[in-house]
């Protein structure tokens, strides 16, 4: 394992070249870096310059950052205060590249620069239509009003108006600083980091409903659940080679589970037996709203790029489940170190087997808030949303106490961007080999003459 002062110095050098204009690829080959891992450690140079500034081994490290220039903070000021003004218009946004000289500054409105920016302001959420057709924009501009006239139309309470969606979730993945990640990379065969599942969550607008989640494996029955009743787990449990959301796996969860759910619910809060549900036109989602269930009304978001713009659970549900699901893995590991003096770090990562991760799934879901179910509704339906200040500090918190949680599991060499980086990761696409090591059986299907193609956008085959 890299000690605190290489591992500094490894990130370091990511920036010098990134800087010098090395492309990516290049940088992950030479320094055997994921892609993600680059793009972390860029975004959050400024906070590894301050790390940088300490005396690690004895020996000062370099300060390879230029001091910002004073335009920099009102320029950045200003944006800040635009973006604001358009998000509370529910406006979508987009941006293209572009180099301007002020004064004696050089200024590139880079996608690595606006990265930074972000973070810097706190927009973890915020997403671009960069690369999206003019026509996939407009109908993302013009869609929230169209929904407006369809939930009227209806007479839909917010309580009455849902919205679910997929996402990866790499199950036993952990911060690549640690000495389980560094082990695991110089083995060969099975890699646990690559395992993952498809998981679905969703709720309504008012932000009372947390629907159960829905969990896609490749494996019927894994070593941990033997024996356990799986109508008495948390989740919903379902699974096929792929480890993908289907059509027909979509079709069960709305009919035998949500449909019912609708009823009930409607009927303790003397509505019509009725339900809106918005989702994407993902290729695991049936195409047309017949069959989904007699009370329920579905409708699509616009195709494409766009669609992930107006997706609430995209909005900052999913990410902050996330968040909290590392927070308790972390929390594992502390407390087993804490109830036994005897165990190792080593033991206890072999011990955190699949029960207890679909244990910590519905924890940290049920931790998510219903001030954060309504929030990420602003960009679809802003004159539903009660309140959204507070919002974006609630994932800062949960990665400062992941760091927390690391130190006293023995992880001092973690810190948040490299919380950030196995967060993001989620939502890589598995290269072939990586999907072999994950799950040998879908070799076969990868092969295949007819093998459908991933979606590193939706989970869904």
């Amino acid at each position: 394992m890299r000690r605190h002062g290489e591992y500094i110095n490894l990130k370091l050098e990511v920036i010098k070249r990134l800087e010098r204009g090395e492309r990516n690829r290049d940088i992950c080959k030479a320094l055997r870096l994921s892609s993600s891992t680059v793009r972390t450690i860029y975004l959050n140079k400024d906070k590894i310059q301050k790390t940088a500034e300490s005396v690690v081994d004895g020996a000062k490290l370099k300060t390879v950052l230029k001091a910002r220039h004073p335009l920099y903070e009102k320029l950045e000021s200003l944006l800040l205060q635009w973006i604001e003004d358009q998000l509370s218009r529910s406006t979508i946004l987009s941006y293209i590249e572009g180099d301007e000289r002020v004064i004696d500054m050089e200024f590139k409105a880079s996608h690595g620069w606006f990265e930074r920016f972000k973070k810097r302001a706190y927009l973890h959420n915020l997403r671009l239509t960069n690369d999206a057709a003019p026509e996939d924009i407009e109908a993302a501009r013009v869609f929230p009003g169209e929904l407006l006239k369809i939930i009227q139309a209806g007479d839909y309470h917010p309580k009455q108006i849902f919205n679910i969606d997929e996402t990866w979730l790499f199950w036993k993945r952990m911060m690549s600083g640690t000495l389980i990640s560094q082990e695991e990379k110089k083995g060969t065969g099975h890699v646990i980091s690559k395992d993952r599942l498809t998981l679905l969550l969703g709720g309504n607008l008012h932000g009372d409903v947390k629907l159960k989640p829905l969990i896609v494996y490749h494996s019927q029955n894994p070593r941990a659940l033997k024996g356990i009743n799986r109508n008495s787990l948390p989740v919903f449990w379902r699974s096929n080679k792929k480890g993908c959301m289907t059509q027909q796996v979509f079709y069960d969860y709305v009919q035998n589970y949500f449909c019912p759910l609708v009823e009930k619910y409607c009927r303790e809060n003397s509505f019509s037996n009725k339900a809106l549900l918005i989702i994407d036109s993902a290729p695991g989602h049936p195409t047309t709203v017949i069959g989904y269930g007699d009370n329920v009304q579905v409708v699509f978001l616009p195709a494409n790029s766009s669609s992930l713009l107006l997706q609430p659970m995209e909005q900052g549900v999913i990410s902050t489940f996330k968040a909290y699901y590392m927070q308790l893995v972390m929390k594992y590991l502390v407390d087993g170190l804490d109830s036994n003096s005897n165990l190792t770090i080593k033991e206890l990562w072999k011990n955190y087997n699949m029960k207890i991760a679909i244990e910590n799934i519905a924890t940290a879901w049920e931790k998510i808030p219903e001030e954060t179910m309504n929030a990420v509704w602003m960009k679809l339906l802003p004159e539903f949303v009660h309140d959204v200040k507070g919002f974006e500090s609630v994932e800062k918190t949960i990665k400062e106490d992941i760091v927390k949680l690391a130190y006293r599991a023995g992880f001092e060499q973690v810190h948040t961007e490299d919380v950030e980086e196995v967060l993001d990761s989620h939502t890589e696409e598995l290269t072939n080999e990586e999907l072999i090591h994950s799950n040998p059986a879908i070799a076969l299907l990868l092969f295949s003459d007819t093998h459908p193609q991933f979606s590193s956008r939706n989970p869904a085959v």
